[in-house]
């Protein structure tokens, strides 16, 4: 019968290990070798508390690392994040302003050519009325035939020469603004024509004609004042600023 020094348990002789704990087994009947101190049960409970301890500190570094990664992405994505929309409010803002500076500059623009455009457009209509008044006193017999036929030449020159020379330092204004204007021009200058061939005929005919001349005068003020307005409109102006610059005019 062999005794195993380790654990104790008895076992056949023909055992070469302890079918207990598996320690080797001596000669029966001689003194077994002495157990390795890595074998005994001591020695095996100190490595597994060591193991267990290892063990435990590993886990509070692993917990420590992930706790250290996870603020250290925290604080990329904060670099990140706050920045970018702190940028992208500015970018926000500087074209909001750079835009709203763009419809200014433009207004300012548009306002002071208009202005151009207009006192052009208030010296074409001075001259024609200037010739209605001279018709008017033709008619009253305040003026004579060679004055009010004078007066007609003079003002067919004039006009004849606004509506071929229009403002040429406007290009912000539209075509049709402009050149409805210069068309006013020449609605005048024909009716002083005709008025001067009425004079030299004495025919309703060239009367009428110059009666024709003088409406299509009146009716290109309505034209003038509605490509006026677009003009402006377009430029970024409200009604009611629209409304308060053709009021001071």
């Amino acid at each position: 019968m062999k005794v195993c020094q380790t654990c104790g348990h008895k076992n056949v002789d023909t055992h070469n290990f302890c079918e207990n704990c598996a320690a080797p087994l001596g000669v029966a009947g001689e003194t077994p070798a002495p157990t390795p101190k890595w074998l005994t049960a001591q020695a095996q409970e100190e490595t597994l508390a060591r193991l267990k301890k290892k063990k435990k500190k590993k886990g509070q570094y692993i917990a420590i690392f992930i706790v250290v990664a996870f603020m250290i992405l925290i604080g990329i994505i904060g670099a990140n994040s706050s920045p970018s929309t702190e940028t992208n409010a500015s970018k926000t803002i500087e074209k909001t302003k750079t835009a709203a500076q763009t419809v200014a500059k433009k207004k300012n623009e548009v306002r002071e050519q208009d202005k151009i455009v207009w006192e052009y457009f208030n010296h074409i209509v001075d001259a024609h009325n200037k010739l209605m008044d001279a018709l008017n006193s033709y008619s009253d017999d305040k003026m004579t035939k060679l004055n009010f036929y004078n007066y007609a030449k003079e003002i067919e020159k004039y006009q004849g020469n606004m509506s071929v020379s229009p403002p040429g330092n406007v290009p912000a204004i539209a075509k049709e603004y402009t050149r409805s204007v210069a068309d006013m021009a020449l609605f005048s200058q024909t009716a002083a024509q005709k008025l001067k061939k009425y004079l030299d005929s004495g025919k309703t005919s060239d009367l009428s004609a110059a009666q024709s001349a003088i409406q299509q005068v009146t009716g290109s003020i309505n034209v003038i004042a509605n490509n006026r307005v677009k003009v402006l409109s377009d430029a970024g102006f409200t009604q009611a600023e629209i409304k308060k610059i053709t009021s001071e005019n």
